[in-house]
């Protein structure tokens, strides 16, 4: 399935772009992090932390190759969604799907 999809890349993984990203006028309707960046061990759950604050409501889709942890879901952004690694094209997309369509109110596509 081909979904069109824009995306913004914080190329070098970093916690520091991917917040000036969040703070800058780019427009975007999801976000998508693993829990580990390049230059913190958890940086994705302060990346989804950041997006909260700045921009209510953006939902965030965590993943990771790590187990998830009763901590690290209390620090999760509200909405979001936690897609362990590996994971299938199928699965990421919707993921993706439903928290979009969660954010717009509207049924997943299927």
């Amino acid at each position: 399935m081909e979904v069109p999809i824009r995306t913004i890349i914080a190329f070098s993984g970093s916690l520091a772009q991917a917040q000036a990203i969040i703070h800058s006028d780019s427009q975007f309707d999801l976000v998508f992090t693993d829990i580990g960046l390049v230059d913190q061990r958890e940086g994705g759950l302060q990346v989804g932390q950041s997006l909260g604050e700045a921009r209510q409501g953006i939902p965030v889709l965590y993943t990771s190759g790590m187990t998830m942890t009763d901590g690290m879901s209390s620090l999760f952004a509200t909405p979001s969604e936690f897609l362990p690694k590996p994971y299938r094209e199928n699965e990421l997309l919707d993921a993706v799907d439903r928290l979009l369509a969660e954010r717009t109110h509207q049924p997943p596509r299927k």
